[in-house]
């Protein structure tokens, strides 16, 4: 379950019970000898915790078969809840700060970066190369979207004078038969 602590517009303590999804679910706790889920709560920004998070979870569910729920907190989610407004209008300066240097992006470089994984250099080398790739694509594809567009109109102006000269052919039809009644 994504969690960034809001639920449109409105804070997890305003919107939720408990506010906190898994403190609401603890009810459905597995116990010993019991029935129930196992409930798990990791951080979003924290890779290496979310892959033995998830690799935990799905060894009970796979070897147990016991069901799991995966809380993933303290997410950002830059674009706000929907588009019909800025969440600079709910979230404070505190927030937003936090969102930034908490990005999941940026974080996820400075995990390949002291794992030793990539080098600054080399994960900008690739950020610049993604771009690219990324641009070129799409020229490419509104290259191919304006030629699809002008067969589209091409193939419309056909059918349109078919059907002009299928009404003209049955208009004067219409008018021999007017005109030669026998």
């Amino acid at each position: 379950m994504w969690d960034d602590g809001y639920g449109i517009s409105v804070s997890n303590e305003t919107q939720t019970t408990k506010g906190d999804i898994s403190e609401i679910l603890k009810g459905f706790q597995k116990e010993e000898l019991t029935n129930g889920i196992e409930i798990f709560k990791v951080r979003g920004w924290d890779y290496a915790g979310l892959c033995e998070t998830y690799e935990q979870a799905a060894n009970i569910a796979r070897e147990k078969h016991i069901p799991c729920l995966i809380h993933v907190t303290e997410l950002t989610q830059p674009q706000g809840h929907s588009s019909s407004g800025s969440h600079e209008r709910y979230k404070s300066q505190e927030r937003l700060q936090w969102e930034t240097d908490f990005d999941c992006i940026a974080k996820m470089k400075e995990w390949i970066q002291s794992s030793g994984i990539a080098t600054d250099e080399e994960l900008d080398q690739l950020d610049r190369e993604a771009k690219d790739f990324v641009r070129q694509e799409q020229k490419e594809l509104g290259l191919i979207i304006s030629e699809l567009w002008r067969l589209k109109q091409k193939k419309l102006l056909i059918y349109c004078h078919e059907f002009q000269m299928k009404k003209r052919t049955s208009q004067q039809k219409n008018c021999n038969r007017w005109l030669n009644p026998l």
